[in-house]
């Protein structure tokens, strides 16, 4: 793990960070990922991104081929993100985050008990009256 201190190292030597080339108006496209120089072992050398969806897949999905490409590349780089944080922390372990985590985030009850908590710990009384 001395070759790829943060994760970022990692995912950069693959050649899945986001990137933008940008002056002005103009936008150009991202740079290809390149092998690394003086790699004489294609061990040594950064895997491709993963192939663009075939058309007839790409079709069936909202939206298009280029979208469904940069969604894959984006699950591509996360999964690389947490495979470089299980192989650091030799203790780290995969935890579900159980059932019902993303409807509790988006609970509005429940933000608004947070908000009112942290309003008062600031030192604030809090009255809400719902709006019409």
């Amino acid at each position: 793990m001395t070759r790829f201190p943060t994760a970022g190292h990692l995912v950069s030597w693959a050649g899945l960070c986001p990137s933008a080339r940008q002056s002005g108006p103009r936008t150009r496209a991202a740079k290809k990922a390149r092998a690394t120089p003086g790699c004489a072992d294609p061990s040594d050398r950064p895997p491709s991104a993963p192939p663009a969806p075939p058309p007839s897949s790409a079709s069936a999905t909202p939206g298009s081929p280029a979208a469904a490409a940069k969604a894959q590349v984006a699950v591509a780089r996360s999964i690389l993100v947490i495979i470089w944080h299980l192989l650091a922390d030799p203790a780290a372990r995969y935890t579900d985050l159980g059932y019902g985590y993303y409807q509790a985030r988006t609970d509005t009850d429940r933000k608004l008990r947070n908000h009112i908590r942290q309003i008062q710990a600031l030192g604030f009384a809090v009255t809400l009256t719902r709006a019409a």
